[in-house]
């Protein structure tokens, strides 16, 4: 039979070691306070670290201080909500935590009628213009001016537009906006093969980039039309 190692005195992550309870068991003493026993082996090896209070604790409070669309979480409140900051209007409202991760939840129902309304006003969302905004938006490098607001972008950019023409910046490395941009039919860089999607034209190994995917899944979605308005 193996010697017995004393663990008396030490700590394994939030455990104190009490004293030895028999069987390889410990009696221990969480920060919180909490009393268990717990099996040396397991704390030895780290797989014993807290007690499920704070362990529970710690998985709460990884949202605190993040933003969720318009959404700011300020603190926990009950199981499942936390309450959270609107940054259109800065109104505290409460929200399902699994709304904010799926993205069900972005902004308070005022500021979402308000500005859904303000969008549906121009009677172009079903336009290739719009869709064009809708993709550029979710490429992400363009101007707050553009990406709050479809108007100013129609305005800013429809007077030079040609149907079948492209948008793409004139200096990659900045955003994109009213003085950093130009409709093009041609390739972004000679001797890259590129895609324009929705009006969006980029690299295949930038559009396997923007859909999370290796460049040989976005060759496979190409090849097998799993994209959609595809102009190559």
């Amino acid at each position: 039979m193996p010697k017995l190692i004393d663990l008396t005195g030490h700590k394994f992550g939030k455990w104190y070691v009490l004293e030895y309870a028999g069987d390889s068991m410990w009696s221990c003493r969480c920060e919180c306070g909490t009393m268990l026993k717990i099996n040396g082996a397991a704390l030895r090896s780290g797989k014993r670290k807290h007690c499920n209070r704070c362990k529970n604790k710690a998985q709460r409070s990884r949202h605190i201080g993040k933003i969720y669309g318009n959404w700011f979480v300020l603190k926990y409140e009950s199981i499942g909500k936390y309450l959270c900051r609107c940054n259109r209007c800065k109104k505290e409202h409460s929200v399902l935590i699994g709304n904010l991760l799926r993205g069900n939840s972005k902004q308070c129902n005022a500021c979402h009628k308000k500005y859904s309304k303000r969008i549906s006003k121009h009677n172009m969302s079903s336009t290739q213009f719009y869709k064009i905004w809708a993709n550029l938006k979710k490429r992400g490098n363009i101007c707050r001016e553009w990406r709050d607001n479809f108007k100013n972008f129609y305005k800013d950019t429809c007077k030079d537009y040609v149907v079948g023409k492209h948008i793409i910046p004139i200096d990659k490395k900045e955003e994109m906006d009213v003085a950093n941009y130009k409709w093009s039919t041609g390739f972004l860089q000679p001797g890259k093969i590129h895609i324009t999607i929705n009006g969006i034209t980029m690299s295949k190994a930038e559009w396997a980039r923007y859909y999370g995917i290796s460049r040989q899944g976005f060759d496979y979605r190409l090849k097998n039309g799993l994209v959609d308005n595809v102009k190559g």
